[in-house]
């Protein structure tokens, strides 16, 4: 209890009292509305993070462009909640935020959207740093997307929401959150594409940030195995990156993104070394 909850019990000492019934075991169990309660502090601390971000992305003028990426990245975790309330499934939540990371790539490198309203569009053809840049993104979501999927309908389901797919307005909430994670974590590719007009030749900066996605893709790809083998053997002792970490997606993720705001730095004409 006091991993999954964060929270410190007395321990009582074992009697053969017949008075410890089932109806004692019970009085355990109020913990479980300090789960909802720590996601909530959880997900309006976050919000208010991407609040202060999108403001200081906006205030910069880097992002006014985006704005139809950031209305393309609600609406596909919108639609896709819809169904998944209704049946209270979470097996296509991780896939969802893959699909966005691939879709929003591929609309922000090819097709530049002046308005929403009036549809108002037109197609470019992308430079050589927003095609690295973009598929090493593709490469990632792919991946990452397909294996997830694929080990949430091996467990059939997904402990993460074992509380929230039957609270409709939760549930929304964590759907919404991951619109805005993948706008976050993506914006310097959605940045570069936006900025396809500008073209600077590739640096070391370019190729240091190549470099850190490699190792950062190769950290992720042996953690999900590791983790894969360690879930199936209990019995067997965490080694290689799971000892290292237990969050083992932290670092190749950080590394990933790191990336990302490399090469998105040289498409803007700004170096570490200037």
């Amino acid at each position: 209890i006091n991993a999954e909850y964060g929270l410190t019990m007395k321990r009582t000492p074992k009697t053969n009292d017949s008075s410890k019934t089932p109806n004692n075991k019970a009085k355990a169990k109020p913990t479980d509305v300090e789960k909802p309660k720590n996601e909530t502090k959880k997900n309006l601390s976050t919000i208010l993070f991407i609040v202060a971000s999108l403001a200081t992305g906006f205030s910069l003028g880097y992002l006014w462009n985006l704005i139809p990426i950031v209305f393309f990245a609600f609406l596909i975790q919108w639609i896709v909640f819809i169904p998944s309330a209704t049946f209270q499934t979470e097996r296509f939540y991780d896939l969802t935020g893959s699909l966005t990371y691939i879709s929003l790539t591929l609309l922000s490198l090819y097709v530049r959207i002046e308005s929403l309203y009036p549809l108002s569009y037109s197609f470019v053809t992308p430079t050589t740093r927003s095609l690295v840049l973009s598929f090493l993104v593709l490469f990632w979501a792919i991946r990452l997307g397909s294996f997830l999927f694929i080990r949430v309908l091996a467990h059939g389901k997904d402990s993460r929401f074992d509380r929230v797919k039957s609270q409709p307005f939760v549930f929304f909430t964590y759907w919404t959150v991951q619109g805005l994670w993948v706008f976050l974590t993506a914006a310097p590719v959605f940045i570069v594409n936006a900025n396809q007009t500008i073209q600077y030749d590739l640096s070391l900066q370019d190729y240091l940030g190549i470099f850190v996605w490699f190792t950062g893709f190769m950290i992720e790809v042996v953690s999900d195995y590791q983790k894969t083998v360690f879930r199936s053997n209990k019995r067997m002792k965490r080694n290689g990156f799971l000892q290292a970490s237990g969050q083992s997606q932290d670092i190749p993720i950080m590394l990933v993104k790191l990336f990302c705001g490399l090469v998105s730095l040289s498409a803007l004409g700004l170096n570490l070394g200037s």
